[in-house]
């Protein structure tokens, strides 16, 4: 059967609107906990601390470029796909009438749309409890710059957050820009990564590599060692692309863009080809 658009958003808004009403899109607001705490909070109090107000998007910058977080929103994500593709006892007259092309088509649009609403939940659940204590500008704060000295704080609280790999370099904006492209072509590249398990039938399998690829890459991330690289994890957040204080590349994150969207190319190709086949009993319950 040949692709047809209006089957292919059919099958996109159908799966989108079962993963908006799933009880497990609490998980969202369970994942603002660690960001709170890790990165909202220690801002904030830096702020009340020099009387100084914030870039409303300094706390999302943090976010998407702190270790831990890069950790645990991967995993939290992959949680809330992992019923996705649905499957019930209509699954086989449904992709029959749709058509396997339109039907994983769908299921990739889909894919897209999961990635983009789960960032923009979070980005915009940070941005509403910080926007008291903040300015919009493309200009870096005081509080993130000159905290740490102002306060003498030894432990670089601020330089944790905000490290001067990304405010020595460029303006919050584009850090924010970059930041932001390589999340959402991560967070596609895991749902890709996990669909494929999908239909393949090695749910499980491919859950616990991607997993294991996640904590070992941040793993190395965490020591600086050169190995990261060959984690694809390790170029979803823009920190350690930039040496501390040269405007010199460690590894350019524009590279980093072209290597995770070929990653996705190559997931996408071998998706739509096991689709054309794929044995429907495999792709739901539970499977290794």
């Amino acid at each position: 059967m040949k692709i047809s658009m209006k089957n292919v958003f059919l099958v996109a808004i159908s799966e989108y609107r079962k993963w908006l009403l799933t009880p497990r899109i609490i998980m969202v607001l369970a994942m603002m906990v660690p960001i709170r705490e890790i990165v909202i909070l220690p801002i904030i109090r830096a702020s009340q601390y020099m009387n100084q107000p914030i870039n409303v998007l300094e706390p999302c910058i943090a976010t998407m470029n702190s270790n831990i977080i890069t950790l645990l929103v991967p995993l939290v994500f992959i949680v809330l796909i992992s019923s996705f593709p649905t499957v019930d006892g209509n699954m086989f007259f449904y992709i029959g009438r749709m058509g396997h092309s339109s039907w994983i088509i769908g299921e990739i649009m889909s894919d897209i749309m999961y990635n983009v609403t789960y960032v923009a939940i979070l980005t915009a659940m940070i941005l509403i409890q910080v926007a008291p204590y903040s300015f919009l500008a493309d200009g870096w704060s005081i509080v993130a710059t000159d905290y740490d000295r102002v306060s003498g704080n030894s432990t670089g609280t601020m330089s944790n957050l905000l490290a001067p790999n990304l405010f020595y370099q460029m303006a919050p904006y584009k850090a924010f820009a970059l930041s932001l492209v390589l999340l959402l072509l991560w967070l596609m590249v895991c749902t890709l990564f996990f669909q494929m398990g999908s239909v393949f039938g090695r749910k499980i399998l491919f859950f616990i590599i991607l997993v294991v690829q996640i904590a070992a890459g941040c793993a190395l991330s965490a020591l600086d060692n050169r190995l990261m690289w060959f984690f694809p994890v390790c170029h979803s957040f823009l920190k350690p692309h930039y040496q501390a204080y040269f405007r010199k590349y460690v590894f350019s994150p524009y590279l980093s863009v072209l290597i995770l969207a070929t990653i996705q190319g190559v997931l996408i190709i071998l998706i739509y080809r096991k689709a054309k086949t794929v044995n429907l009993d495999t792709i739901g319950g539970p499977q290794q």
